[in-house]
């Protein structure tokens, strides 16, 4: 059974019509549907994105610790999805995965310190990620440590991260707000880097 993997719109699942078939390029098995967002609707949102003010001081740090330890959970089904996952549409082993996804906890825990005690509101920003390793996402993290919401547009082959850590922020208590993921094509990172006042680009001349 392939994973569905949705558009997400300020923290809320959204179901796209419009879906990208992942698959495993050994078998050609069907890995995982992802849902698409269009550019229009990266414009609204990122335009239109309501204020929400980040967790500061010894509240972000928790928020970070304990995603930390609930990515390497290792009883925990769903980081063994994103582990198989990225193994399996990137090229990397899983040895490798694991000790990059190591690294991200680290990095949670690290930056959870670095928090203002009195922040306020803050404009998204936005990211164009790549598919090729999961270590690339501590970017978008350190956004979040400074109080900023993160717009993200993964890359095509590896939704997976960004999928899995966004779960494990909310579910650990980080406003729903703070995160919003927009898989698409060129044309829907078009949209990101137009409208987010500030954005991060990964990627080809192409992009």
């Amino acid at each position: 059974m392939s994973l569905q993997i949705p558009v997400i719109r300020q923290g809320r699942p959204y179901e796209s019509l419009d879906t990208l078939e992942i698959t495993d390029p050994r078998s050609g098995e069907l890995v995982a549907n992802v849902g698409q967002a269009n550019p229009g609707l990266v414009t609204r949102d990122v335009s239109r994105w309501r204020q929400v003010v980040a967790p500061g001081g010894d509240e972000l740090a928790g928020i970070f610790s304990r995603t930390a330890d609930a990515l390497l959970d290792s009883a925990d089904g769903e980081n063994a999805i994103m582990v198989d996952g990225v193994a399996c549409t990137t090229g990397l082993t899983r040895s490798q995965v694991t000790a990059q996804v190591e690294r991200l906890a680290s990095a949670l825990r690290s930056l959870g310190s670095w928090a203002s005690d009195a922040p306020v509101a803050r404009p998204p920003i936005g990211f164009v990620l790549p598919s090729n390793a999961p270590g690339v996402h501590t970017s978008w993290l350190t956004a979040l440590a400074l109080g900023h919401p993160v717009a993200l547009k993964p890359g095509a082959r590896e939704p997976w991260t960004p999928s899995r850590l966004t779960q494990l922020l909310h579910t650990a208590g980080l406003p729903e707000a703070m995160i919003g993921i927009y898989p698409g094509d060129h044309a829907t990172s078009q949209a990101l880097i137009e409208v987010a006042e500030r954005c991060v680009l990964f990627g080809d001349e192409g992009t």
